[in-house]
């Protein structure tokens, strides 16, 4: 993992004494965040693959604030993060797909991709091709981050408002996720 890597090679940074907490947690959102959270707005991550992006990222906050492992500090991932005041790095993603998908929705990113995944001239998903399988149903990205929208939105008019509705519908949108 290339963040990882990263973060050991600022192991000198971390350490430094002159620089406050503060700054360490600006570098650290700059250089390590950024680098982990690249192209994952595209992509589906399981569970475990989100608690493993979690663990990360509380992981090293422990190391770079100084907190001992919860083991032996008790405290938790939630406080290390209200510590540090960051949000989980799954929800930053969320939010980051969810943007993603009101550009393709927007037909920003071409109409060839919305017409992948949404119906014509509305905000509604088109439904999977092919004959479905016996067993778990597939789990699609655009169906969980379509989820997620229709959460924030309230309900698929707010949705299709939002989306598509005038010239600052990107604004709108970013401001309600």
């Amino acid at each position: 993992m290339a963040a990882k890597a990263a973060f050991e090679t600022l192991r000198r940074v971390w350490a430094h004494a002159g620089l406050s907490s503060k700054r360490k947690l600006r570098i650290f959102d700059a250089c390590i965040m950024s680098q982990l959270c690249y192209g994952l707005s595209s992509v589906q991550l399981n569970t475990a693959e989100v608690r493993r992006l979690n663990g990360f990222q509380a992981q090293c906050l422990r190391k770079l604030l100084g907190i001992a492992h919860s083991y032996w500090s008790h405290i938790s991932n939630a406080e290390v993060l209200k510590t540090a005041g960051q949000a989980k790095i799954s929800l930053r993603l969320q939010q980051q797909q969810m943007v993603l998908m009101g550009r393709i929705a927007r037909g920003e990113l071409g109409h060839q991709a919305r017409a992948c995944f949404f119906l014509d001239n509305s905000c509604e998903l088109r439904p999977l091709p092919g004959v479905r399988r016996v067993g778990r149903p597939r789990h699609t990205w655009i169906q969980s981050v379509y989820e997620h929208s229709l959460k924030a939105a309230g309900c698929i008019q707010n949705l299709e408002n939002l989306l598509t509705a005038g010239e600052h519908a990107s604004r709108r949108w970013k401001a309600v996720v």
